[in-house]
């Protein structure tokens, strides 16, 4: 009896592990910092348009989506994605935001995205960004998702989607968002049970007799499987996003999803954690020009803030600096090196604190509770010392830092999901 109950909580242990997880509390420019920037990349500018919980950090089984981890952009409620398909039609809200200013850009929709459907579109998420690539390519994964599956292929009802490019040799901009071809967008009347089928996937248990008895046994159990997992009627497989750019120059992209004519039926995307990369491709345009700068390290703030950097130093002393509030550094599971994903914001707070010596900053370490209290201690103070050497590297002065160690107390969160436990293992960095 001992053994079955055992059995029965470790198949429910692996389902609950198996699902859609969530995290709607961070801001856009700490998942495109965090979660989505991978090698080869510099960037700045992050700017959000859309509703409160529109847009996430997800985890997931790989065989779910294809993904294991990343950003997830809704047209509803990004939080609501990892529940059961019980509903063909489902629709879920996002919050309106407090800036009055925003709620009527949202509801304005973005022209980019109504230029692609010919249409108005609804509940907007937008990401955009300036990036520098340092090799002659940049790609990104992702995967495309709706609830408008599979009924509406077809129909002039259909939500949006475009990663929109733009910057040296680009005319106005080019949408990424197509299929291997170069050239098909996609879209859910592109892609579907019918047309392109290759690049789909359904998940809706179809209830049609002819459809039953022509789907394979196989195929009609792992339909049932994802069913129970995610909340979408068809999603496509993972595709690459990808284009030809100049190393070392400014570029902007926009990603940026919505509904269209009507705010029912959800759809997301979800962008591959880290995979938003500049990569060597030696078929590529601008192969030979990579090549040449290979061992070219210009200032890429230079580059990202050009006007900034033309300043006279006494202008820049004249411009009222913003004191920063507090900035945090997320470290990877027993870990106490700075990760390179946090050091654009330690770069900034350094700089401010080296043009302001009178201020002083508390360097406060944390841990998960996943160690012992000793072990946790010694672990969050290492993390402590770390920052501070970083910051003290970049120009603070030692006095500018107050550095301690407070191992597993003040958890951000108190569940064991490894996916929760990384926003325990923390620095906090606060001016007092």
């Amino acid at each position: 009896m001992k053994a079955i109950l055992i059995s029965l909580l470790s198949l429910l242990f692996i389902s609950t592990q198996a699902q859609v997880k969530t995290n709607s509390t961070q801001s856009a420019d700490y998942y495109v910092r965090n979660i989505l920037k991978g090698q080869g990349i510099e960037l700045d500018h992050v700017k959000f348009i859309g509703k409160k919980g529109s847009i996430a950090q997800f985890n997931a089984n790989e065989n779910l989506l294809g993904v294991k981890s990343g950003i997830i952009m809704s047209t509803g409620n990004a939080d609501s994605v990892g529940t059961p398909n019980t509903s063909n039609r489902y629709t879920s809200q996002a919050i309106k935001p407090d800036d009055k200013a925003l709620v009527r850009q949202i509801k304005r929709g973005d022209k980019d995205l109504n230029k692609l459907c010919k249409g108005q579109t609804h509940d907007i998420s937008v990401i955009e960004f300036d990036f520098v690539p340092i090799k002659n390519k940049i790609e990104f994964n992702f995967v495309f998702a709706s609830d408008e599956y599979p009924e509406f292929a077809g129909s002039v009802y259909n939500d949006v989607f475009g990663f929109f490019l733009s910057g040296p040799d680009i005319i106005d901009k080019i949408n990424l968002a197509v299929l291997p071809d170069g050239k098909t967008p996609v879209t859910i009347n592109n892609v579907n049970q019918n047309k392109n089928p290759q690049y789909f996937r359904q998940n809706r248990y179809p209830m049609n007799f002819i459809h039953l008895l022509f789907m394979g046994k196989q195929k009609r159990r792992s339909i049932r499987e994802v069913e129970k997992q995610i909340q979408f009627d068809g999603m496509t497989t993972v595709l690459k996003a990808e284009h030809d750019v100049i190393p070392f120059k400014k570029y902007h992209i926009k990603l940026a999803i919505a509904d269209v004519a009507d705010e029912d039926y959800d759809s997301a995307v979800f962008l591959e954690a880290g995979s938003f990369t500049s990569v060597i491709d030696t078929n590529g345009k601008y192969y030979s020009m990579a090549k040449q700068l290979e061992n070219f390290h210009p200032n890429m703030d230079s580059i990202l803030n050009p006007k900034e950097n033309m300043l006279t130093q006494n202008e820049k002393k004249e411009l009222k600096e913003e004191e920063p509030g507090t900035t945090e550094v997320y470290f990877a599971y027993n870990s106490y090196s700075v990760p390179d994903s946090c050091k654009h914001n330690l770069d900034a707070l350094a700089n401010y604190l080296a043009n302001n010596t009178n201020l002083i900053c508390s360097v406060i370490g944390y841990a998960d509770n996943s160690g012992s209290l000793k072990y946790n201690e010694k672990l969050s103070r290492n993390r402590a010392i770390e920052v501070e050497h970083y910051l003290m590297q970049k120009g603070v002065k030692e006095e500018q830092l107050h550095c301690r160690g407070l191992s597993s107390k003040e958890l951000k969160s108190k569940s064991f999901l490894q996916e929760q436990q990384q926003f325990n293992r923390r620095v906090e960095i606060m001016i007092e």
